[in-house]
């Protein structure tokens, strides 16, 4: 199978209900998901990581940013104008 193949098969893939992935080595993970946003104080989220709460319904439920750090993270909603 060729790259050409890659934007059908991401059509097709199945994603846990919740997660985190891109993690990099020393600052954390850099995008995670779910229906629960992570408890401030939980560790190994990088800072500035993306938290997309799936079962948001408004613009300021539904995308989260950590403005906390790898060893203590705190997400906040991230505000958009609508």
């Amino acid at each position: 199978m060729g790259i050409h193949n890659t934007p059908d098969k991401l059509k097709r893939a199945h994603f846990p209900p919740s997660g985190r992935d891109s993690f990099i080595p020393g600052i954390g993970f850099m995008r995670a998901w779910g229906t629960t946003v992570p408890a401030d104080g939980g560790t190994d989220y990088a800072p500035s990581c993306i938290f997309q709460k799936l079962n948001g319904s408004t613009l300021d439920t539904v995308l989260y940013i950590n403005i906390g750090d790898k060893d203590s993270c705190n997400f906040d909603a991230a505000i958009m104008a609508s």
